[in-house]
């Protein structure tokens, strides 16, 4: 039994780090896109790997598809006349 605790254990942490990760992914992306500080961001996990960004630029939401792999789905309000920075 100590051996499924511990694989558990490490399942769930893998589970949340990845999380993490995309969010944190989502945040640098869209300040560095629309020139914004990352304190500035509200980030929100939509949908599974879809996150929802708001707080500097237009809201913009972002699909991840890896822990550190996420790319622009849309862009709503703000100026959408300037494209964002890749």
């Amino acid at each position: 039994m100590p051996h499924l605790r511990v694989g558990l254990a490490l399942t769930l942490g893998c589970l949340m780090l990845g999380c993490a990760s995309q969010q944190s992914t989502v945040t640098q992306r869209h300040a560095s896109q629309f020139d914004c500080s990352a304190g500035q961001l509200s980030v929100t996990e939509i949908s599974d790997s879809v996150w929802l960004v708001k707080g500097c630029g237009p809201k913009a939401t972002y699909l991840c598809t890896a822990k550190t792999t996420c790319v622009l789905e849309s862009v709503e309000g703000g100026d959408t006349t300037v494209s964002p920075k890749e």
